[in-house]
């Protein structure tokens, strides 16, 4: 593949590539000398000028529609406004036909006959290709987004961490460009969650996340902006002790290690221009191609960022300090110890998940907490400790089930008592031995992602009497396929041959269901052993949320009482519920408020082609809400926000969906809508 390189006028495209070396990528006297870490070869220096126009020069409401091998090859500039996603792709799948219908044309026209934009077209492809390579290129028509608003906000977010971040390299001796590589993959939003799972400043996946990193049920890691960096350097340090170039280091660090690994031996090289003309895999595409070419431009950017840019707002740095804590603790108790906000303590430790905050769970000790530079060290040296792990990892990553374990049992035996910072053990041990031998036992195969809380937790048993069971200790570690023995208590047979019995029947006392403890008020009748139950078939445009509102339930409580692990519903899916209805079941197909919020979207469509809507933020749909909600907490019209997120008719939206908000109408929009 020949993603650039002109194949006339060699010795002016060399002359220019030097000259773009030594007056365009490096001139800031202090990182000259890195230029031996990071070459540019003739091959990829039109790469480099493609994405610097991509990121400085084209708008996020705009787009590029060229040539997949020539990128300078660009055939028109698109204003596409909101549009993404399938819309986006079905407005600019017109454009690549047109563009191919006018590249099929041009094979057999004579110069005289062509228009002013074939001329053109011809031109940039005796420039950068050949006329003969014409027929080829109409399968190689690319559309690229804009990102320069884009690029300018990570580059005032980089203000907060780019200090500590060319510090953390400077320790490990690296060059420090390596501290531009996340322009190319969040664009410094330490929130940044990509399709397919990458999450934080560094676009960690979970698989490799957890090499580097914490990352359960109350901790994500890669969401940190200093933890991920130091991650990130050892990863990209061991890509460099490995295939001893920094290019490909770079381009492993998207691609994998392993993949650069089998391109050095299937193209014999490890020069990275031969490795992206010469490899060919069907995973080693447009992305990865041209990832080190995008790392270049990054660099070059920001390293002269006044040239492109003329108002940068740097933000200020993140100041805070690193403390490992000596024991177990509560975020709120550890906030009043401190004399400091939640808020604030939320603000400077992001990788801590809300799961962490909504059950008022211990942060276990020897995890790493970020707190203001105020905070004395010697005044509380019985919550720190000051000495950082060898590897940065935790010292008992099965601690926390056992603590919360254990702070539950003494909540319950001591409601009125507050509970102690340092939690007596849970003795259970003697009991055991007796009444092990009694016991039925069942096999369970560990799963991917699993943990001895998440399978006690499954199977209603203590996290500390599985590892007794099975032998393992504290610091002991399960892995995927390993089998562990789980005890079958005679309750739990009791209660499934109820279950059986209960759904074998249409209207039936039901049984004693026991859902776990909620602190919602539901006013479902409190003794469900006098409860009538009936099934009730799931149709087309039901949601969890409207089921549970109708019955006067929480969405949680009839996920417990189903056994459901998710909130999609799936027409024709049987669910129980309370016999005495207040309302029949909703349905949106037949809700005239449905209706007519589908007829004001259809009519709004029509005005959209004068006006054009602009996201204002980013919103994640929490459990049990709708589209209704959600308008009416942000305060933007529901037709709005369906028509800026491209949405169905049934209007359905899902726990974890990411939803675009625009801004708020103006005056004179809400008075045509009115009317």
């Amino acid at each position: 593949m020949k993603l650039t390189g002109r194949k006339k006028n060699t010795g002016f495209n060399l002359f220019f590539c030097l000259f773009f070396l030594f007056t365009t990528l490096f001139p800031v006297a202090v990182l000259a000398s890195q230029d031996k870490y990071f070459p540019v070869p003739p091959f990829l220096c039109d790469n480099v000028l493609f994405w610097k126009k991509v990121y400085t020069d084209v708008s996020v409401d705009e787009g590029l529609l060229h040539d997949r091998e020539y990128p300078l090859i660009i055939y028109q500039t698109l204003h596409v406004g909101s549009r993404r996603g399938r819309t986006l792709e079905q407005y600019v799948d017109g454009y690549k036909k047109r563009i191919a219908d006018v590249l099929r044309g041009l094979t057999n026209k004579l110069p005289a006959n062509r228009s002013e934009e074939e001329n053109r077209f011809v031109e940039m492809f005796k420039e950068y290709s050949s006329l003969k390579d014409i027929p080829r290129a109409m399968k190689r028509i690319r559309f690229q987004l804009g990102q320069r608003e884009s690029f300018l906000k990570g580059l005032e977010q980089s203000g907060m961490y780019i200090d500590e971040i060319f510090a953390i390299i400077k320790r490990e001796h690296l060059p420090l460009r390596l501290a531009y590589l996340p322009h190319v993959e969040s664009s410094f939003n330490t929130h940044a969650l990509s399709k397919a799972g990458a999450a934080g400043l560094w676009q960690f996946m979970w698989e490799t996340g957890k090499n580097y990193l914490d990352i359960d049920r109350y901790i994500d890691e890669r969401r940190d902006p200093i933890l991920s960096t130091e991650a990130a350097i050892q990863l990209l340090k061991k890509n460099y002790t490995e295939l001893n170039s920094w290019p490909l280091a770079i381009t492993a660090y998207n691609y994998g290690l392993a993949g650069i690994k089998r391109a050095v031996q299937s193209t014999g090289s490890k020069d990275i221009a031969v490795i992206i003309q010469k490899h060919k895999s069907q995973s080693f595409q447009f992305a990865s191609k041209n990832f080190y070419s995008c790392f270049l431009a990054a660099c070059e950017i920001d390293e002269n960022y006044q040239r492109y840019f003329k108002l940068v707002k740097m933000d200020t740095p993140l100041l805070r300090k690193r403390f490992i804590l000596e024991q177990a603790i509560k975020p709120d108790d550890l906030c009043k110890r401190l004399n400091i906000s939640l808020s604030e303590f939320k603000a400077l430790n992001p990788a801590y998940k809300p799961s962490l905050y909504k059950y008022d769970a211990l942060i276990p000790r020897q995890y790493t907490v970020f707190l203001p530079l105020t905070v004395p060290h010697d005044d509380f040296a019985d919550i720190f400790h000051f000495s950082k792990p060898k590897n940065n990892r935790l010292a008992d990553p099965a601690q926390l089930p056992q603590i919360q374990e254990t702070v539950a049992r003494t909540k319950s035996l001591q409601k009125k008592e507050p509970v102690s910072i340092k939690t007596p053990q849970y003795k259970k041990h003697a009991t055991q031995k007796t009444s092990e031998k009694k016991r039925s036992y069942q096999k369970y195969r560990v799963k991917k992602g699993d943990s001895i809380w998440l399978i006690a937790k499954k199977f209603n048993i203590d996290g500390q009497t599985l590892r007794a069971i099975n032998g393992l200790t504290r610091k002991s570690y399960i892995y995927k396929d390993q089998l562990l023995r789980i005890p079958i208590s005679p309750s739990k047979k009791l209660a499934k041959k109820e279950l059986r019995k209960h759904v074998t029947q249409k209207h039936i006392v039901s049984p004693k269901i026991p859902p776990k403890q909620d602190s919602s008020h539901d006013t479902i009748t409190k003794n469900t052993e006098t409860t009538l139950w009936k099934k009730y078939r799931v149709k087309e445009g039901d949601t969890l949320w409207d089921i549970s509102k109708v019955m006067k339930l929480s969405p949680k409580k009839l996920k417990a009482i189903n056994q459901l692990k998710t909130q999609r519903l799936q027409p024709g899916q049987i669910l129980f519920v309370p016999q005495s209805s207040p309302a029949p079941l909703p349905t949106y197909t037949q809700t005239d408020a449905h209706q007519a919020a589908i007829e004001r979207i259809r009519k709004l469509r029509e005005q959209q082609k004068q006006q054009e809507f602009i996201i204002d933020y980013y919103y994640t749909v929490q459990s049990g809400e709708d589209l209704t909600m959600i308008a009416q907490k942000t305060d933007i019209p529901l037709e709005h926000i369906a028509m800026i997120n491209h949405m169905s008719k049934d209007l359905r939206v899902y726990e974890g969906q990411v939803l675009r908000i625009p801004q708020k109408p103006k005056e004179s929009m809400k008075v045509t809508q009115q009317q």
